[in-house]
């Protein structure tokens, strides 16, 4: 059976300094799009807080993935866990980065800041969810069973959930 897997070939590996630029860049990106809405200030500190509070939440809840995959006999080799889910930051990184020349438009020119602050949202979750797919394909290329499948998609529920709220909380300040 021929599938887009066997269509497409898989992507040379990215040197993991790189992995770390595209991870960055685009939450910090967002991060200054949102911020130029308010004030300079803002702007720089949300450029850094939006993408440590996303390599944040992956680092504190990643243990938990691999615990629970382990735990239903899923769990791939470490070694391949970390790879995976440096592609998948990356990956974010690169949606949002795109994205960010529109949101930059698009936030500058609303006439109100919930609009600008649900755009970035928006674009935020699109990248996620984007990162998200994409690891769970790097993580179970073979397809996985209901149980992995249910496992992935409450850790990536909770890493969602924990992300907005630590956003809200940043920019409640």
């Amino acid at each position: 059976m021929i599938d887009a897997t066997t269509l497409t070939p898989p992507l040379p590996a990215m040197p993991l300094r790189a992995r770390a630029a595209w991870a960055v860049a685009g939450p910090a990106a967002v991060g200054l799009c949102l911020g130029l809405r308010f004030d300079p200030g803002a702007a720089a500190t949300l450029a850094i807080a939006l993408p440590a509070v996303m390599l944040g939440v992956t680092a504190l809840t990643t243990p938990t993935l691999y615990i629970g995959a382990a735990f239903v006999g899923v769990a791939p080799k470490p070694r391949a866990v970390l790879a995976a889910l440096s592609d998948g930051l990356a990956d974010a990184g690169r949606v949002l980065l795109g994205l960010a020349p529109a949101l930059m438009f698009l936030t500058v020119t609303s006439t109100s800041k919930r609009t600008g602050l649900a755009l970035a949202a928006a674009a935020l979750l699109l990248g996620s969810l984007l990162g998200l797919r994409l690891l769970y394909r790097r993580l179970f290329p073979t397809g996985a069973s209901a149980r992995a499948m249910a496992l992935f998609a409450g850790w990536a529920l909770v890493n969602l959930g924990l992300g907005a709220h630590l956003l809200m909380r940043v920019i409640a300040r």
